[in-house]
C-alpha cells in the first residue's frame, strides 16, 4: 500500500496503518475469505464468487480452531473477506470471537447487506475498519458489479456504519471500465462519511482473468495513477474540496493505492518537480517501507474458505499449505524473501531502494 496522504502532506499526519507499512510486524496481515458466496456478480472478481454455497467451505469447529491459533500469532490485522463475508451465516460469530480473542479485525464488504442492525453489531464488536467496494456512481457501479441497486444499497450501508461509529472507507478497483469513473469517485469520497479511499490496481485472476477488456493499457493506468496523485496532493494541500467544502470537517483523510509499489516512485517524481523538501521526506518514508518488505516474513497471507493458504489472494493456483500448518510454521521456517516473488526485472531497477518490487508483470513507475 502506498499512502499518498502521508507522502504528499507537508505535516506528515499519522494514520492507523502506519505501523504495518513502516514498522516491523512480527506476523503478516491475514486475509480470511470466509465464504465463496456473494450476492453480487462483479466482472473482475478474483474468487469467481456467486450466489451459492461452496460445499468445501470449512465448518464452524475448523474456523473456531483457526481463530484460536491465529490469536496466538498476534497478526497486525485479520481482514475478513469473501465472497461477501456478511453472506456467511457465522459471520458475526467469527467477528465477535476474533475480537474477544484480541485480534484486530477489519472487514472487506460490498456493503449491500449492511443494514442498521448489522452496522450496530459491527460497531459493538470493536471492528477496526470496514472497507466498502464501490467502482462508480449509480449505474456505472451497478453494471460493473452485476446488480442494479447495488450502489444505492452500498451507500446506505456506509451511512449506517458511519452513524454507528465505525471507521469506513471506499475500495476501488482500477479496471479499465472504472477509470472513466475517477472524477465521480473523487466526489463520492467527499460526499460520503468515509475517512479513507483505496485504489487497487487490477490483477487479472479468477473471473477477471477471462475478460481481456478489464485490463487497462499501461498508458491509461499511468494517467489514472497520476490523476489520483494530483487529486491527493490537492486534498493534502487545501484540506478542502475545490468548491470550498471542507474535507471531512478538516480531518485527515487517507488516500492510498494498492497493488503496485512503483506508485511510490510516481509520487516521488511528482514531488521532485514541485517541492524538493517534500520529495526528500517522501523518499525516506518509501525507503523505510521498502526495507520492511525485504525480510523473511511475507507481508500478507491469504486463507481461503476451505483452509488453503496462499501468498496473496491473486495466487490461488499456487497454494503453500493449509491453515493447520502454515499459520504456525511458515513464517518461522520460510527462507524466501518477498523479493523472490517479484517481477525478475525489479532486481535490476534503479528505483528498487524505494519500491522493493511488484507482484505484477508490468510496472507503471519507471
Amino acid at each position: 500500500m502506498i499512502n499518498l496522504s502521508k507522502l504528499l502532506a507537508e505535516d506528515s499526519p499519522d494514520f492507523p496503518g502506519d505501523g504495518i507499512r513502516f514498522g516491523r510486524a512480527q506476523f503478516p496481515v491475514v486475509v480470511w475469505h470466509i465464504t465463496e458466496r456473494c450476492n453480487l456478480h462483479c466482472r473482475h472478481c478474483y474468487s469467481s464468487s456467486g450466489d451459492s454455497l461452496n460445499p468445501g467451505e470449512a465448518g464452524r469447529d475448523e474456523a473456531v480452531s483457526f481463530l484460536r491459533s491465529l490469536a496466538e500469532m498476534k497478526p497486525p490485522t485479520l481482514l475478513m473477506s469473501g465472497g461477501e463475508p456478511l453472506a456467511h451465516p457465522n459471520f458475526f460469530l467469527y467477528l465477535e470471537m476474533g475480537r474477544n480473542l484480541g485480534i484486530n479485525v477489519s472487514i472487506s464488504t460490498n456493503g449491500t447487506l449492511v443494514d442498521e442492525d448489522a452496522a450496530r453489531r459491527m460497531a459493538a464488536s470493536g471492528v477496526s475498519y470496514v472497507g466498502v467496494s464501490i467502482d462508480g456512481a449509480g449505474e456505472d457501479n451497478d453494471v460493473f458489479r452485476g446488480r442494479m441497486g447495488a450502489f444505492r444499497d452500498a451507500k446506505r450501508g456506509i451511512e449506517f456504519l458511519a452513524a454507528n461509529g465505525c471507521r469506513v472507507g471506499l475500495r476501488v478497483t482500477l479496471a479499465s471500465p472504472v477509470l472513466k469513473n475517477l472524477d465521480s469517485l473523487f466526489l463520492l469520497a467527499l460526499e460520503l462519511p468515509v475517512s479513507r479511499i483505496c485504489f487497487y490496481h487490477f490483477m487479472p485472476s479468477g473471473r477477471g482473468a477471462s475478460d481481456a477488456t478489464l485490463l487497462p493499457s499501461l498508458a491509461d493506468e499511468r494517467r489514472a495513477t497520476a490523476s489520483i496523485i494530483s487529486w491527493a496532493d490537492e486534498v493534502c494541500a487545501t484540506r478542502a474540496a475545490p468548491d470550498g467544502r471542507t474535507w471531512r470537517g478538516g480531518k485527515n483523510i487517507e488516500i492510498l493505492t494498492v497493488g503496485d509499489a512503483s506508485d511510490g516512485v510516481l509520487a516521488y517524481k511528482y514531488l521532485l518537480e514541485r517541492d524538493e523538501a517534500r520529495a526528500e521526506r517522501a523518499r525516506i518514508l518509501l525507503t523505510r517501507s521498502a526495507a520492511k518488505k525485504t525480510g523473511k516474513l511475507p507481508g500478507i497471507l491469504s486463507v481461503r474458505w476451505d483452509g488453503t493458504v496462499f501468498r496473496n489472494q491473486f495466487s490461488w493456483d499456487s497454494p503453500i499449505g493449509s491453515w493447520g500448518n502454515v499459520i504456525s510454521d511458515l513464517c518461522v521456517e520460510t527462507t524466501d524473501s518477498p523479493l523472490a516473488l517479484r517481477n525478475p526485472d525489479c532486481t535490476f531497477c534503479d528505483w528498487l531502494e524505494i519500491c522493493s518490487g511488484c507482484l505484477r508483470s508490468v510496472c507503471i513507475g519507471r
